[in-house]
């Protein structure tokens, strides 16, 4: 391992790689963030299984080991806070990210990876399914906090990595003490959107069609929901204000599920919440 201007001292001090974990959520550029600016890290290693992760943690050639799992704050029917114990055991040293993202916006994101799935739950019902056992930030905060240590979590807001990109990578690089003027290299700087409602609902429709294949032939359902919907771009172009899914309607019940808890993480983050379109007990207009 290459010994840096602070010394010997620290090199022998330093005898594994720093570790990484990021959990998530779903929807918060997570991809994003793997696919442009993790692997422009020196000496780091990505991976999404933690065996993996650990054989990468005791290898001192290493800088840095990131595991990188959306499946570790959720499984899209529910947190798992209790995955941050398990996570503590393997990786006690390590630092934690955690992304999250309003849950107006984000339920509707996982909507479109549950009709990418083969879903056939309408947009309500769904949300319905949803509200209270997932997206709980405040609870999976804490039981990281409490776990590792508040110094050791740094909450990402999707909201900021989108507005400010080049600011939240370099906070994000910073916290995992790797130079911040790596995030001016990262030259896509566009956190991918989710499909137009259209789009949603048209595979829906397609999904309710070919639901009898999912039990008579799981390789074949599973191939056609994996072939999308060419076009998609172009329709939901074309579509306008037409066919869109019913999110006021699913607005009060987001927020009565999630406003409380809200309140007290952006208070934790020192951010004003009526700076961001997230539920809040403050409804307005």
């Amino acid at each position: 391992m290459a010994i840096d201007n602070r010394g010997a001292a620290n090199a022998v001090r330093k005898a594994r790689p720093d570790c990484l974990v990021h959990i998530g959520y779903h929807r918060t550029g997570t991809s994003f963030l793997q696919t442009e600016l993790f692997t422009l890290i020196p000496g780091a290693a990505l991976t999404m299984f933690a065996d993996e992760a650990e054989r990468i943690a005791a290898d001192p050639a290493l800088r840095l080991a990131i595991l990188t799992d959306e499946g570790l704050s959720s499984d899209l029917e529910r947190d798992k806070p209790e995955m941050a114990d398990e996570l503590f055991r393997r990786f006690p040293d390590a630092r934690v990210l955690i992304g999250v993202r309003s849950q107006y916006t984000i339920m509707r994101g996982i909507y479109h990876l549950h009709v990418k799935d083969g879903g056939t739950e309408d947009y309500e019902s769904f949300v319905a399914a949803r509200c209270g056992g997932l997206f709980n930030y405040d609870r999976m905060v804490d039981a990281y906090r409490s776990t590792f240590g508040a110094e050791k979590v740094f909450v990402l807001l999707q909201e900021d990595l989108s507005r400010e990109p080049l600011a939240s990578m370099a906070a994000v690089l910073q916290f995992a003490g790797i130079d911040p003027a790596i995030a001016a290299k990262v030259h896509n700087r566009q956190v991918k959107p989710s499909a137009g409602d259209l789009t949603m609902r048209i595979l829906r429709q397609r999904n309710r069609l070919i639901a009898p294949l999912r039990q008579l032939s799981p390789a074949l359902h599973y191939k056609i929901t994996r072939f999308g919907l060419p076009g998609s771009g172009f329709i939901d172009q074309t579509s306008g204000k037409t066919f869109r899914l019913p999110t006021e309607r699913v607005r009060d019940m987001i927020c009565d599920a999630y406003s409380a808890g809200n309140a007290l993480l952006f208070t934790s983050l020192r951010k004003n919440i009526a700076d961001y379109d997230y539920p809040r007990p403050e409804r307005t207009a």
